[in-house]
């Protein structure tokens, strides 16, 4: 079995998140790459808007309970979207 699910990118669901959270699952291990979210301070001269907080908040959600069935974490450069310093028990 090979299960290769996207947690958190670009384009889900709202234009200032940033994030390639994925999360694979093998028979014999479970890796979560990149187990980060983030939004952009500002994008086109403007706030993110609450709703993507809160579409942020949904992903952060569920990018913490994928790194607690997860084995393996790898975090491939050290860009907020891609890791958060302030979590560390993910």
């Amino acid at each position: 079995m090979l299960n290769v699910k996207p947690l958190a990118f670009d384009s889900f669901g709202v234009r200032s998140v940033r994030s390639m959270a994925t999360f694979v699952e093998t028979d014999d291990i479970a890796v979560l790459i990149d187990p980060g979210v983030s939004l952009a301070p500002r994008r086109y001269g403007l706030p993110p808007h609450p709703i993507e907080e809160q579409r942020m908040n949904e992903h952060w959600e569920d990018i913490k309970e994928h790194a607690a069935r997860s084995d393996v974490l790898i975090v491939t450069h050290y860009h907020y979207d891609h890791y958060d310093p302030e979590e560390p028990e993910v």
